[in-house]
C-alpha cells in the first residue's frame, strides 16, 4: 500500500457507492418493476390497437415482413435487411408513420451488388 492512503480507513460497505447492496438491490427490484409495468402497458396497448391497425392497407404485410426479416434482439430496435428498395421504402414509411421517434437508415452496397444491378441477374 502506498504511504500517502495508509491513513484513509477503506469503507467495505457496497462498491464504493456509500449505499449497502441491500439498499442497492432494493432500488434495482423497484426500476425493474417500473419498467416491467411500463413494458405490459405498452404491449396491452398494442393488443388494442391491433384491430384497428390491422385493417390499414400494408399493416399486415410489415408485421409480416418484420418477422421475416427483421432484428428482434432488441425491444428498442427495429431493423430490417432487404436489398429490394421498393421494400426497404415500405418498411421505412410504416416505421415512420409508428413512431415519433428519429429514424436513422443504414445502408451497405457491396460492388458485387452494383454490377448485378446493372446487369439481367
Amino acid at each position: 500500500m502506498n504511504h500517502w492512503v495508509r491513513d484513509i480507513p477503506i469503507s467495505r460497505v457496497g462498491t464504493g457507492s456509500g449505499f449497502s447492496s441491500a439498499a442497492r438491490q432494493k432500488a434495482a427490484e423497484a426500476n425493474s418493476r417500473r419498467f416491467r409495468l411500463l413494458r405490459e402497458a405498452v404491449y396491452q396497448e398494442g393488443v388494442e390497437s391491433f384491430d384497428e391497425m390491422a385493417s390499414m392497407p400494408g399493416f399486415r404485410e410489415f408485421i409480416v415482413l418484420y418477422i421475416a426479416e427483421g432484428y428482434k434482439r432488441c425491444r428498442d430496435t427495429v431493423s430490417i435487411v432487404n436489398s429490394d428498395p421498393a421494400v426497404v421504402e415500405f418498411a421505412h414509411r410504416w416505421v415512420s408513420a409508428l413512431t415519433d421517434d428519429q429514424i436513422h437508415l443504414s445502408f451497405s452496397i457491396t460492388p458485387t451488388r452494383i454490377r448485378r444491378r446493372g446487369s439481367n441477374c
